[in-house]
């Protein structure tokens, strides 16, 4: 059940404007494989910041670094955000009286997506290590919920296709139910949802390593969706057909976690709306027309995200 949002103009609260696409989850960040230090990482608009909390070689004092600026989109679809750093030491402390840190420059930083929830952080030679040192850090967001398997329990979700009007923004809302045996390599298990004719799985390592596949098995066509890791939120990348080169924009929120009621009554769009969470389908909507001004590009064909699709949607029909 595909839902054309455009038929719930008549139930929508009033929006005004289109906001700027969204094309990272904003949050906390971490190396996995170094516990101890973090980052907040906050996209607002076109603009982009990174907050770094370390601490400090020799005395081991703590320290933060802040960089702010804009963005641009590398050959993944996800931006690339370089600024200067500078760093904060020597300010107030907890429950003490408010006392200015100061502010030194500390060279660049350059954050390199590869999903919505998956950066490279770049720190040369001019930064934090100085003459001679440089640093590639992997990052990854930092999940506290069912990391194995973050699809169960039910989203609102839209994606664009042409200019932002109605006519051309399509989602719904789909209930993740149960998880069975893995389907591909780094899968956590099949996950069954429903409307009929979705699945998914996600991936802890391989070729879709911190991302799921969903994907909509209809008559005559097989959808995909290749999404960053689900917390409250999910963006990606979605194909009419998988591996035909041309991807769009998705988005979806969530509109209830897993164990909660079932939403969707009748499935009629006045349903939805009346059953969903307060703002998800809203907020799904203004998604929606925010990411059709990013538009369609075509991108080599993928041969592992066809296979991928192709197996899941095996396990789905039951062959």
């Amino acid at each position: 059940m595909r839902v054309l949002l455009g038929i719930l103009a008549g139930f929508l609260c009033a929006w005004i404007g289109t906001a700027s696409a969204a094309l990272i989850e904003s949050g906390i960040y971490f190396n996995p494989s170094e516990g101890g230090r973090g980052y907040s990482i906050e996209q607002q608009g076109t603009q982009m910041t990174l907050i770094i909390y370390v601490y400090e070689t020799g005395s081991l004092a703590p320290v933060w670094y802040y960089a702010t600026g804009g963005y641009s989109l590398n050959g993944s679809g996800y931006p690339t955000f370089s600024a200067n750093l500078t760093k904060y030491s020597g300010g107030q402390c907890l429950g003490c009286a408010m006392t200015s840190p100061a502010g030194t420059s500390a060279g660049t930083a350059t954050l390199t997506f590869s999903t919505a929830s998956r950066a490279t952080l770049s720190l040369g030679s001019s930064g934090p290590f100085g003459s001679g040192g440089s640093a590639m850090i992997p990052l990854s967001r930092y999940t506290f919920s069912d990391s194995q398997n973050p699809l169960l329990g039910q989203w609102a979700f839209a994606y664009s296709i042409g200019s932002p009007t109605y006519s051309s923004s399509y989602g719904g809302i789909v209930r993740c139910s149960t998880v069975g045996s893995p389907v591909n390599s780094g899968g956590t298990g099949f996950v069954s949802c429903a409307p009929s004719g979705y699945a998914g799985e996600c991936y802890t390592s391989g070729s879709f390593a911190g991302q799921c596949l969903l994907i909509y098995v209809g008559s005559t066509i097989t959808e995909t969706y290749l999404i960053s890791m689900p917390t409250n939120e999910f963006r990606g990348q979605y194909w009419l057909t998988p591996g035909s080169g041309t991807r769009y924009r998705v988005q979806g929120v969530r509109a209830a976690i897993a164990g909660e009621a079932n939403l969707f009554g009748a499935g009629s769009a006045a349903d939805i709306v009346a059953n969903a969470a307060p703002g998800a389908v809203e907020t799904a909507k203004l998604a929606a027309d925010a990411l059709a001004s990013a538009g369609a590009d075509a991108v080599p064909a993928d041969p592992a995200l066809t296979d991928a699709v192709t197996a899941l949607a095996a396990r789905l029909r039951g062959n």
